[in-house]
């Protein structure tokens, strides 16, 4: 049987993520019901590393799963993807909803502390209408744009763009 946790944090690996999201989304689409996909990485991690060690690193990535356990709803994937990287799937939830919970990972992980080391994050979010179907993979990729946009744009920030509806 192959593994569908990440070892370092407990959290869902990329391998449980795309078989629970897909289940999402398909279920989401029979209920026709919005699906939003949040996807977030720890800005310049690298330095992290870099400065205070992997083992550092390490505690870093482990306290933002933290955050992120404890931020989503118990139903909500929340999968590690690898390195610094995350997603978490939110079934029926809309833009307002996800907006309203990415605020609420900013403000948990400004709380984040350790060694004296502290970080921010840049995050992605992707919205699926309850009129639209949408591929994991679309999803993932729309998520990846915007976390790329908020990275050119100075990081610490989250940008969201909604699938088209049909």
């Amino acid at each position: 049987m192959l593994a569908r946790t990440d070892e370092l944090t407990g959290l869902s690996n990329r391998r449980d993520l795309e078989i629970s999201a897909k289940r999402v989304l398909l279920d989401a689409d029979r209920g026709a019901v919005p699906v939003s996909l949040v996807m977030l990485d720890i800005d310049r991690f690298k330095a992290v590393n870099d400065t205070h060690g992997h083992d550092i690193g390490d505690q870093v990535i482990r306290a933002l799963a933290d955050v992120l356990k404890s931020t989503c709803r118990e139903n909500d994937i929340v999968a590690r993807l690898g390195g610094d990287e995350f997603v978490c799937v939110l079934n029926n939830t809309d833009a307002s909803e996800a907006t309203a919970l990415c605020n609420r990972i900013h403000e948990a992980v400004a709380g984040i502390r350790v060694n004296a080391c502290q970080i921010t994050v840049s995050i992605g979010l992707a919205i699926k209408p309850h009129n639209r179907q949408v591929a994991l993979p679309d999803m993932l990729s729309l998520a990846d744009q915007c976390l790329y946009i908020v990275k050119e744009n100075g990081r610490n920030a989250c940008h969201m763009l909604k699938v088209n509806a049909a």
